[in-house]
């Protein structure tokens, strides 16, 4: 929280004034493709689509901040529609990122700043061998 100042002049007349300036999170919504993603597959494309609410559009993120479980970085961006941004992963850097084990569901956060303010989101995959 910050504590905002105002003053200045309207229409002629001084005005001053102080407030508390709360920035609220953004609201981010994750959905990772494929739903399962096999070990042993290698042409399968990993995309986040990220869908942000409250008036954020696709184009104001920084895609250079984007990064996957606070590591890897975006290799290509899919599409920019209204609120909707859809970034694509390298497959081998994240299979590289996942735990042992086969047929288990693995937690995959994006996070990065749309205009400076910062975001993260979150969906489950399942992992099969």
């Amino acid at each position: 929280m910050s504590r905002l100042r105002l003053s200045g002049r309207a229409a002629g007349t001084p005005f001053q004034g102080e407030a508390n300036l709360v920035v609220s999170p953004l609201r981010v919504d994750l959905f990772m493709t494929p739903r399962t993603l096999s070990r042993k597959q290698s042409n399968a494309l990993i995309d986040a689509r990220l869908t942000f609410q409250n008036g954020v559009r696709g184009s104001m993120v920084d895609v250079t901040s984007i990064r996957l479980n606070g590591v890897l970085r975006v290799a290509k961006v899919v599409s920019v529609t209204d609120s909707k941004l859809t970034v694509r992963f390298d497959r081998a850097a994240v299979v590289a990122l996942l735990p042992p084990g086969s047929h288990i569901d693995v937690p995959m956060t994006v996070t990065g700043t749309a205009r400076g303010v910062p975001f993260s989101a979150s969906d489950v995959i399942r992992v099969v061998p």
